[in-house]
């Protein structure tokens, strides 16, 4: 349709090639993109298909499912234990459509403009695709290792620290519930290897903290939800295994704290906080 306004010497606005690419969204339903590799997706490089994703996201009725390939998935899982998890979640946020190809350069320039002169323009595009994308990546992540910490015999520092890190990565995104039940999760396995007769000391310390990191998150949801007595609650549970570790003049404790007194504040309790 573009293409063809271009021809009679009419232009078409984005509203209307977007209800028009959305109407054949809408009437597919489910989208599935590709992710290979997923580190560095062709999907995530070609302005049709991150047009597509847009739309997906934003149209009523409408999903969008990143989907690997087996051997793409097994480099994935094997990524979760050897990098850091918010490497990996800057590397899924730098999207640009902008900088996106199309074999046809006049489509890509025409449909850059319609996005450019759009009300949300460019950001608004590589907002909603990244926050979508990183959603994904946490909720994957989450998936792979649940199993793996009701599973393990013997839990390893290494798996209680990725659960730190995907419980702040769905606290971020709003994920709450996902959070608080992976977090449940963590805290009965720190909390069991802490204990550990046969955890050394070096892993009971990383257990103790990230037992402690979890229950900070637990009050980071209740606190989203509202709840201000809960979520004060969870930061004292947090402060009470830092202390009880040794481990009460550390970065996470002092955030720890601070959240605290961002709760005394807002119920008023000014001398306390």
């Amino acid at each position: 349709r573009v293409k063809e306004a271009s021809a009679n010497g009419s232009v078409v606005s984005f509203d209307s090639f977007q209800k028009t690419f959305g109407e054949r969204v809408r009437g597919i339903g489910h989208i599935l993109a590709m992710l290979s590799p997923w580190s560095d997706a062709k999907y995530l490089k070609r302005v049709w298909c991150l047009f597509e994703a847009w739309t997906a996201t934003t149209t009523p009725g409408c999903t969008l499912e990143f989907v690997m390939p087996n051997q793409e998935a097994k480099d994935f899982r094997q990524s979760l234990r050897e990098s850091a998890l918010d490497q990996v979640w800057r590397t899924l946020g730098q999207v640009r459509v902008q900088d996106a190809q199309a074999s046809v350069v006049e489509d890509r320039d025409r449909i850059l403009e319609l996005i450019r002169s759009s009300r949300k323009g460019y950001r608004g595009l590589n907002l909603a695709v990244i926050k979508r994308l990183q959603t994904w990546f946490v909720e994957t992540a989450a998936g792979y290792l649940r199993p793996t910490l009701e599973q393990e015999a013997e839990p390893k520092p290494s798996s209680t620290s990725l659960c730190v890190e995907i419980v702040g990565l769905l606290v971020d995104l709003g994920e709450l519930q996902d959070a608080e039940s992976m977090c449940e999760a963590g805290i009965c396995v720190c909390r069991a290897a802490a204990a550990s007769a046969d955890a050394d000391a070096e892993a009971g310390a990383a257990f103790r903290m990230h037992w402690a990191i979890l229950w900070m998150h637990a009050g980071r949801v209740a606190h989203e939800r509202g709840n201000l007595e809960l979520a004060f609650s969870h930061f004292e549970q947090c402060m009470t295994i830092f202390r009880g570790s040794g481990m009460e003049r550390c970065s996470e404790a002092a955030a720890a704290v601070r959240r605290m007194g961002v709760v005394l504040r807002e119920q008023g309790q000014f001398e306390r906080a």
